[in-house]
């Protein structure tokens, strides 16, 4: 029997200041590339072992145009919310505790660093949690997520900025127990 060696995955999450929908950019990265399974049973699902851990990064972008309004967020949370295939065999709620469906990520979040693309002027702001990662604790099972990143946007409107509180979500399937939780 080999010894599994224990993954480290980024979930980036990504939003604009100033769109009108609630839907946030996901991907999983392991050494920089899209972890997300591309072939076979679990296809579109990220795959996990118990003892990954998982860092998150946070960024809002603001097109040049919108930047004169956009001027920065602050993250407040992230809830991941697991709901178990019940068709496979789970030994836990969620793929990050055994007990609790949420998981939230609280108090943790960096100031957000402001960046300016030369190219075109657009600006991101990247906040990372700065907690302890997410570990997954689950031997097995399947689950849909369904993630909300709750945020503040300031934007300026006339000549003071306004707090927007706003709620984005996603929502990736994940699986840990490598090729058959149902084993």
């Amino acid at each position: 029997m080999t010894d599994q060696v224990n993954k480290h995955y980024k979930l980036k999450l990504q939003f604009d200041g100033d769109q009108i929908s609630d839907v946030l950019l996901y991907e999983f990265k392991h050494n920089g590339h899209n972890a997300m399974t591309k072939e076979g049973r679990y296809s579109g699902c990220v795959q996990f072992e118990k003892g990954d851990t998982i860092e998150v990064e946070v960024t809002m972008t603001a097109e040049a145009k919108e930047k004169a309004t956009v001027e920065r967020m602050q993250v407040i949370s992230l809830d991941l919310v697991s709901q178990p295939n019940v068709t496979h065999q789970i030994d836990s709620f969620s793929p990050f505790t055994s007990d609790e469906v949420t998981k939230s990520l609280v108090g943790n979040w960096s100031i957000p660093k402001e960046e300016i693309d030369p190219a075109n002027g657009a600006k991101r702001w990247i906040s990372k949690w700065e907690g302890e990662p997410l570990s997954v604790t689950a031997d097995k099972g399947y689950w849909q997520l369904s993630g909300f990143l709750g945020v503040a946007v300031y934007q300026t409107m006339g000549t003071a900025p306004i707090r927007i509180p706003r709620v984005l979500s996603f929502d990736p399937e994940t699986s840990t127990g490598g090729d058959n939780p149902d084993e």
